[in-house]
């Protein structure tokens, strides 16, 4: 089996940086918007900051989004220089290098497909049901939920 090329790992690495500075900014203007319900004195700078944070937060997760595409590209390039019989020792080699519990890893391409659809699928219903309420701390109820999934999705996508 052949080595995974450095392209192909540093692409990955890139991909999960991109990524938590996007959901670093996204909660340090959530942390603004907070401010400026808290203490209405601040309001004018906390507004000012918090879309200057949110913005560099679109910026960076367009650029993830970037970086993503990349490396998905890169791993597809690898993946098709290997054998077939090589293939799912190669992918069972990179999950375990990322640090997949086993569970995962004994699951099917479909059922973890399936998998992280549901876990995306249960905190958007949450989140959905905060914000068709309205109440005072949807905002904050909806923001935890994207800080949840975040947090799942930097555990998942940090390099090791």
């Amino acid at each position: 089996m052949r080595a995974v090329s450095p392209d192909y790992t540093r692409g990955h690495g890139q991909w999960a940086k991109w990524g938590l500075r996007s959901f670093y900014l996204i909660i340090a203007g959530q942390a603004c918007v907070i401010v400026m319900l808290v203490a209405p004195s601040l309001q004018t700078p906390a507004l000012l900051i918090g879309v200057l944070l949110l913005l560099l937060g679109l910026v960076s997760f367009v650029m993830m989004t970037i970086r993503g595409v990349q490396w998905y590209w890169a791993r597809h390039l690898y993946y098709r220089t290997l054998s077939h019989a090589d293939r799912s020792s190669a992918y069972e080699n990179e999950l375990r290098s990322r640090g997949a519990p086993g569970w995962y890893r004994r699951l099917s391409p479909q059922g973890r497909n399936l998998y992280l659809v549901g876990v995306f699928g249960i905190c958007i219903a949450i989140g959905s049901i905060a914000l068709a309420h309205e109440g005072p701390w949807a905002v904050a109820i909806f923001a935890a939920i994207i800080a949840g999934v975040g947090l799942i999705g930097w555990l998942a996508g940090r390099p090791r």
